[in-house]
């Protein structure tokens, strides 16, 4: 799925979404592997709570499911 960061700096093809953090709680996006040096873990988004977070994986499931191309971390 096709997913633009937070911040908009981003627009890329994901193949796998996790959620990290203690404090700050993170949604990461892990892209297809590019070239041996690429790193292929992007940040996508930061939110003040785990239930933030998990409402957006809940989002990008959804997109998922529903075929959507594109979806904007929000």
């Amino acid at each position: 799925m096709w997913v633009r960061s937070q911040d908009k700096k981003t627009l890329a093809k994901y193949i796998k979404f996790s959620i990290s953090g203690n404090k700050n709680i993170f949604i990461h996006g892990k892209r297809e592997y590019d070239g041996f040096f690429e790193n292929t873990l992007d940040v996508l988004g930061k939110y003040d709570n785990l239930e933030e977070a998990q409402n957006e994986l809940d989002n990008i499931q959804q997109n998922i499911a529903d075929n959507k191309k594109i979806y904007e971390i929000k």
